[in-house]
């Protein structure tokens, strides 16, 4: 079985289902404009979405650093 914190409910999925919205949706972009010939905004939608990515993992963790009580 894998490894992993899975939601149970409809409510624990929706946060996932956000991140993994906004991601895709960076990385699509990406992708159209690399096929468009627009470098310097395919360079700035990967860019932006790996640091949306890096939010996405890290958030939690940060949150916690700032104050306990956050999350």
């Amino acid at each position: 079985m894998a490894e992993g914190p899975f939601p149970k409910t409809a409510k624990e999925a929706i946060p996932y289902l956000t991140w993994g919205s906004v991601i895709f949706t960076f990385l699509f972009v990406f992708v159209d404009k690399l096929v468009d010939g627009s470098y310097g905004q395919a360079l700035f939608a990967l860019i932006a979405g790996l640091g949306v990515t890096a939010v996405a993992l890290h958030s939690k963790t940060w949150l916690e650093r700032t104050s306990p009580n956050w999350p």
